[in-house]
C-alpha cells in the first residue's frame, strides 16, 4: 500500500513539472510568434517602400509622373482686401464660399458704424482645385493690397502613415487567427491584450489619415477685410518733387479734416455729460452768490 502511494505521488510531481513546462514553451512560441509577425510586418513594410516610394536617389533624380499627380499638398492663401461697400462685399463673399462648395470656418466682423473703419477677419475652406479661381473673383471685387500663399508638401508623411495602418491591420488579422487557435487562458489574455494595443493604434492612425485628407482638399483662406473710402494703390509710380509735396499737402489736409471730424463728433457724444459738469458748479456758485448777499 505504501508503494502504491508513493507510486502515486511520483506520478503526480512528474505531471506537475510537465504542465509547467508545457505552459513555459507556450509562453515562448506566442512571444516567437508575435516577434516573427512583427518582423514579417516589417519587412512588408520595407517591400512596400522600394516597390511602391523609390529609392531616396531614384526619386531624386526624376519624379514619376503619376507620382507627382498624386502630391499631398496643404495650399494656405492669406488675402488683405479693401472694399467700399462693407455690408454688399461681406454678402457677396458668404454667397460665393457656398458656390464654390467650401464653408466659414471662423468669422469675426464688426458690423456697427464707429470712428474708425469697419472690418472683418474670416477663415475660409474651400476646395483646393477651386482656390486660385476664388482668390480671382475676390481680387475682381475688391482692392487686394496684400497677398501671401504657401504649399507644404506632405506625400511622404502620408505615405508612412499608410504603410504603418496596413501593418497594424496585418497584425490585427493574424492576432484574431491566432486567438482563435488559443487554448489556454494565458494565451488568450496576452493576445487580447496586443489586440486591444493594435485597436487603439489603428483608430489613433485613421484619425489623422481623415485630418491629412481635410487639410490637402479643402485649402485654407484667411481674408481680412476692411472698408475704407478711397482705395489703397497698389502700384505707386514714381513722381516727381512737386508733384510728391502736392500729395503730402493734399493728404495733410485729409488728415486734418479728420481730425475735425473727429473732435466734433467727440463734443456732441460728450455734450450731456459736459453740461451735467456744469450744473453743478454753477449751482454752488449762485448759492453762494446769493448767501453773500443777503448778508450784505
Amino acid at each position: 500500500m505504501k508503494k502504491f502511494g508513493c507510486m502515486l505521488l511520483s506520478l503526480l510531481l512528474v505531471l506537475t513539472l510537465f504542465s509547467g513546462c508545457a505552459a513555459e514553451k507556450m509562453g515562448m512560441d506566442i512571444a516567437y510568434t508575435t516577434g516573427a509577425m512583427m518582423e514579417e510586418s516589417y519587412k512588408e513594410e520595407a517591400l512596400y517602400r522600394a516597390t511602391e516610394v523609390g529609392t531616396p536617389s531614384e526619386t531624386a533624380k526624376e519624379p514619376d509622373a503619376s507620382v507627382a499627380d498624386n502630391r499631398k499638398l496643404i495650399r494656405t492663401l492669406s488675402l488683405h482686401a479693401e472694399t467700399e461697400n462693407y455690408d454688399e462685399f461681406l454678402s457677396w463673399v458668404e454667397n460665393q464660399v457656398r458656390l464654390c462648395g467650401g464653408y466659414i470656418e471662423t468669422m469675426e466682423a464688426n458690423t456697427r458704424y464707429t470712428s474708425s473703419s469697419r472690418y472683418a477677419n474670416l477663415t475660409i475652406r474651400v476646395p483646393a482645385a477651386k482656390l486660385d479661381e476664388f482668390a480671382g473673383l475676390v481680387g475682381e471685387e475688391s482692392n487686394i493690397v496684400y497677398r501671401s500663399e504657401s504649399s507644404k508638401d506632405i506625400t511622404t508623411t502620408y505615405v508612412d502613415t499608410q504603410v504603418r495602418r496596413d501593418a497594424l491591420n496585418t497584425e490585427y488579422t493574424r492576432l484574431l487567427e491566432l486567438l482563435e487557435q488559443a487554448k489556454s487562458l494565458n494565451e488568450i489574455l496576452e493576445i487580447e491584450s496586443r489586440l486591444t494595443d493594435v485597436r487603439y493604434e489603428l483608430q489613433r492612425i485613421e484619425s489623422q489619415l481623415r485630418t491629412y485628407d481635410n487639410l490637402v482638399d479643402y485649402a485654407t483662406i484667411t481674408l481680412n477685410i476692411s472698408e475704407v473710402e478711397v482705395y489703397t494703390p497698389v502700384v505707386v509710380e514714381e513722381v516727381g518733387f512737386w508733384a510728391d509735396l502736392g500729395e503730402g499737402f493734399v493728404e495733410s489736409l485729409e488728415g486734418t479734416w479728420e481730425v475735425i471730424k473727429t473732435v466734433f463728433r467727440f463734443v456732441v457724444l460728450a455734450l450731456p455729460y459736459l453740461l451735467l459738469a456744469a450744473i453743478v458748479p454753477a449751482t454752488v456758485f449762485l448759492v453762494l452768490h446769493f448767501r453773500n448777499k443777503k448778508k450784505r
